[in-house]
């Protein structure tokens, strides 16, 4: 598929068709049984979490073995909710090399509650921490030979989530990804991550949704929050690694006239190894993803494939 082959009437139509709503659990609403995956192939798996039916997608390729332990990458959609199968590509990801790749999915109105209770989700009492933790139980029953490694990944509010994660169960977790993300002030202030944990991320140093200098943003219930500028948040999450010293940055091979370059910042002798890629000229996007966002998103690189590149490095080639 060309990087444009999805038009704006059809990407409209996936993002009606991937809004569903999450009821509550009544005698009608009750999730199904958990049981076993047996064969290859895409499921809907259903979760009770604080009363709320919740559920996520699962994509186990023919290459995995399930009678051994299974590696699982988890990529979390931003907000409104998309279909990160399609812009992550994740699926041929997975086959290439034998995980299984996942997809949660927020709430109603698909806000991540991943800082406070200042969003419509937060308000309703959503707990997302729980869903993670729902959901990594259910995978301990989909896949009885048990979990190998275990990755999450997202982009924006998605990524927004993985960070929440990282600082409060990163013990559940053997590396974390962002695309296109940062925290908020609040969450930096109050993150209890102690365990090192490999991490990589990704910025456009000209995202509108993400100002790489910081901002202050509105929410729907409460005061505004701070939005973390991107050096500093790549800063943190190195110096969260037991990284000593600053990044060495290193210009990628500029291969395509696309009005982007790719800097690889890295940190060495860490408790676990940090990265970070500064897109220069990027905007909001998945790079690498083969659809176009909306133009006032920003520009989306052709240097540089964030799946390719997180899975590389989580799986281990790239770290």
């Amino acid at each position: 598929m060309s990087r444009n082959a999805v038009s704006a009437t059809v990407w409209m139509t996936m993002l009606v068709l991937t809004a569903c709503n999450s009821p509550l659990v009544d005698s009608t609403t009750e999730p199904d049984t958990p049981a076993p995956i047996l064969s290859a192939g895409s499921a809907v798996r259903e979760l009770a979490v604080n009363d709320f039916l919740r559920d996520y997608r699962i994509y186990t390729p023919e290459s995995v073995n399930l009678n051994r332990p299974v590696s699982v990458m988890m990529v979390l959609h931003g907000e409104p909710r998309i279909d990160m199968a399609v812009v992550s590509g994740m699926n041929s990801h997975a086959t290439a090399r034998g995980f299984a790749a996942v997809y949660p999915n927020a709430a109603f109105e698909g806000d991540w509650v991943h800082a406070c209770n200042c969003t419509a989700n937060g308000v309703r009492g959503v707990n997302d921490v729980e869903y993670f933790e729902a959901l990594l139980a259910d995978l301990a029953i989909a896949f009885p030979a048990g979990l190998d490694r275990v990755f999450v990944s997202g982009f924006s509010e998605g990524g927004m989530m993985v960070f929440a994660l990282a600082c409060q169960i990163p013990e559940r977790f053997d590396g974390f990804a962002t695309v296109s993300a940062s925290m908020w002030g609040h969450a930096v202030s109050n993150c209890l991550a102690k365990r090192p944990t490999p991490i990589v991320m990704i910025n456009g140093n000209i995202d509108p949704r993400v100002p790489w200098e910081g901002a202050q943003v509105l929410v729907p219930f409460g005061t505004p929050q701070n939005v973390v500028g991107i050096v500093d948040n790549a800063g943190f999450w190195a110096g969260q690694n037991g990284c000593p010293f600053g990044p060495i940055i290193e210009e990628l091979p500029d291969l395509f006239d696309d009005r982007t370059d790719v800097a690889r910042w890295s940190w060495t002798d860490c408790d676990a190894p940090a990265v970070f890629y500064e897109i220069r000229g990027g905007g909001h996007t998945w790079p690498g993803m083969p659809i176009s966002f909306d133009p006032s998103l920003g520009v989306d690189t052709r240097e540089l494939d964030a799946s390719t590149v997180m899975v590389d490095f989580l799986m281990g080639a790239g770290s």
